[in-house]
């Protein structure tokens, strides 16, 4: 006798996050692709299988240009107020990222270190790499793993949008 609809649905995704995991694939939770219009609301974020994290990714990476320029440098701007992001760092651990920034923010002649932070999952396949956080101060971002220990991020996507700086990141230590 076939499953319900209603079952399927929940039984066959699990079925294939424990293949995966029979594999040594991991399961990531992905910014969804974007695809045809479908009448319904599109998925954010999207369950995908990918293959295991290579070992020589994971470690913690020091920003060391953002938008092309060397440290400190502008941030995104805000009305009435400059920023510079004055350090960061990105560290890769059993498919979980920590992220974070610290910038410097002067509104009317006063300036006021701000920490930004994010976490969550994250995957690779092939080289590029997918973040998807799940608490901070970004939802999504996509960036490249380019080999001798440099990551390059294209672009965050935030509540209010998106900020497009890209962000090279060097390794600073292996995690082991």
């Amino acid at each position: 006798m076939p499953l319900p609809r209603s079952v399927r649905s929940l039984v066959l995704p699990l079925l294939a996050v424990a293949a995966a995991a029979a594999c040594h694939n991991q399961v990531v939770l992905v910014p969804a692709s974007p695809g045809p219009p479908s009448g319904r609301g599109a998925p954010a974020h999207e369950l995908r299988v990918m293959p295991p994290i290579p070992r020589e990714v994971e470690g913690t990476y020091v920003l060391m240009r953002l938008g092309g320029n060397g440290l400190p440098a502008p941030g995104e701007a805000e009305p009435g107020c400059t920023v510079r992001v004055v350090s960061g760092t990105l560290t890769l651990e059993q498919g979980r990222f920590t992220w974070g920034e610290t910038r410097e923010r002067t509104c009317g002649g006063r300036t006021t270190v701000v920490p930004v932070r994010a976490g969550g999952g994250y995957g690779i396949d092939v080289a590029t790499l997918r973040f998807a956080a799940d608490s901070g101060a970004f939802t999504a971002a996509v960036g490249a793993y380019l080999g001798r220990g440099l990551i390059q991020v294209d672009g965050l996507t935030t509540p209010g949008g998106a900020d497009v700086l890209r962000r090279d990141y060097q390794r600073r230590q292996t995690l082991r």
